[in-house]
């Protein structure tokens, strides 16, 4: 079967549209998934208290071979480390 020139023209626009379509959908979409990433993210960055963001995961490492740490002396833990008293 043969196409006219504005049979294939107007083909050709019809996947042109499909195809913006499908594009916008998928940018729709990782759109969704990077919001819900970033509000993960931020409700377990506000599971944290504020006294512990700046200690390394490597200091807690550290303090954890050497004994094992409760969430009240951690801290501590962590300067004494720093100034090395412990």
């Amino acid at each position: 079967m043969t196409y006219t020139a504005a049979e294939k023209a107007k083909i050709i626009e019809q996947f042109q549209e499909e195809c913006r379509q499908n594009l916008q959908q998928i940018r729709h979409e990782s759109d969704k998934i990077s919001r819900g990433a970033e509000q993960k993210v931020l409700r377990r960055l506000n599971g944290v208290s504020v006294t512990l963001w700046n200690v390394k995961i490597r200091d807690v490492l550290r303090i954890e071979r050497n004994k094992k740490p409760s969430i009240k002396s951690l801290l501590q833990d962590v300067r004494a480390m720093k100034e090395g008293t412990l």
